[in-house]
């Protein structure tokens, strides 16, 4: 993998000051996060991460707890690992408030190497103090909120923030209730039902015979081509807004055939169309996928309804 590639971060620091918070940031940016990492694996980690060609994760942040630094400082040091370390301090006061409101038991608590939260906030002191040179930047937590921290990271880091967006195409039948997750809903039961066609009433919107019955329809086109002119605007406004994920929903009334054409064309159409779905950060181009509901749930009663007629025919 070529280095140019490669973005290592190390977060460690005082702990209650801030590393899930800072942690939580990057993840929603698409780093892979790998919190409290033995320093023993470091090493091999580091080994397989710049052997292998094909990982799917080049950007990656790595949680350290203060006191097993020093160990990561050696591993760091002799294996000519380069990360980015970035420490986090917070006054001793706040420290103890934290851990007090958040009701969280302090590591060198649970690890038995302090008996209270002051003596296990003197014993890190005296390590940050000690290691503190090693980090590039030191951020002082004590005000900050995530958004602050956000703003520092940009600046000191040289990044701007975005979230990793996914956005999803959401088939789902009426019948079975609106998705309760869905940013948007259009409702496409005007289009003319292949249900009523016998030869496809069986089939789902991911046939060739289904897909071309619904986009051959001539109310399908017209449709289609305003309802693409509105999402371009509102996907290109979602992402500057960083959305995390962004769910379009499109509805029919069993959720098998006209949803699930129109939401697989949706998805295919803006997986292959960059200029759509570009936010202001020149990275940030989401995923995007489709999801279908209810497509199995009403295949299922469609074949049930369709085989009591034939008993009753029989009969």
């Amino acid at each position: 993998m070529n280095d140019a590639a490669r973005d290592i971060i190390l977060v460690t620091g005082m702990s209650g000051a801030g590393k899930t918070t800072t942690m939580s940031i990057f993840e929603d940016m698409g780093y892979l996060i790998i919190d409290n990492l033995p320093s023993q694996l470091l090493v091999q980690f580091n080994e397989l991460w710049t052997q292998e060609k094909d990982l799917p994760h080049r950007r990656i942040v790595i949680g350290v707890r203060l006191f097993e630094f020093p160990a990561f400082a050696k591993s760091i040091e002799l294996n000519g690992i380069n990360p980015r370390i970035v420490f986090l301090n917070c006054s001793d006061d706040e420290l103890r408030r934290r851990y007090k409101y958040n009701r969280r038991t302090h590591p060198l608590i649970i690890t038995n190497q302090a008996q209270t939260i002051d003596e296990a906030i003197e014993k890190e002191r005296e390590i940050f103090g000690e290691y503190e040179a090693a980090a590039q930047i030191t951020i002082d937590t004590t005000f900050t909120n995530k958004s602050d921290l956000i703003d520092i990271y940009e600046d000191q880091l040289n990044f701007k923030f975005y979230l990793s967006t996914r956005i999803v195409f959401q088939s789902f039948g009426y019948r079975y209730g609106l998705p309760l997750d869905a940013d948007y809903v259009f409702d496409v039961r005007f289009l003319d039902n292949p249900y009523y066609d016998e030869d496809l009433r069986l089939l789902t919107g991911k046939d060739h015979k289904v897909r071309d019955y619904v986009l051959n329809d001539e109310k399908t086109g017209p449709f289609m081509e305003r309802l693409i002119a509105l999402l371009d605007d509102v996907l290109k406004e979602s992402l500057n807004m960083d959305r995390g994920v962004i769910n379009i929903a499109i509805g029919c009334t069993g959720g098998q055939h006209r949803s699930v054409v129109l939401a697989n064309y949706l998805a295919a159409h803006y997986s292959s169309t960059d200029k759509a779905l570009m936010g202001q950060n020149p990275e940030q181009k989401p995923n995007v996928g489709s999801y279908h509901r209810d497509i199995d749930k009403n295949q299922r009663d469609v074949v049930d309804r369709h085989q009591r007629k034939i008993e009753k025919i029989r009969d």
